[in-house]
């Protein structure tokens, strides 16, 4: 990730989020009433605040990916 010195509170990140066919071609963030709408499939800066918004989300989605798969198995397994 390449970043933008700023002050700390308004240090740009570069993001980019692929556009998948079929979804909403934005993703929305708003941190303390402030909006951020980002584009899919471009690169963009935003601040560290959102980004940390973003790869937290990712997380939590892989996370729950993983754990469907876990029960899909468990399901063939018996």
């Amino acid at each position: 990730m390449a970043t933008t010195k700023k002050s700390e509170n308004e240090e740009r990140v570069q993001v980019m989020i692929p556009y998948i066919e079929g979804q909403d071609p934005e993703v929305t963030v708003i941190i303390n009433g402030e909006i951020t709408k980002i584009k899919k499939g471009v690169q963009v800066a935003v601040t560290r605040q959102v980004a940390s918004v973003l790869e937290n989300s990712n997380q939590q989605m892989m996370t729950a990916w993983q754990n469907q798969q876990a029960l899909k198995n468990q399901r063939t397994d018996l």
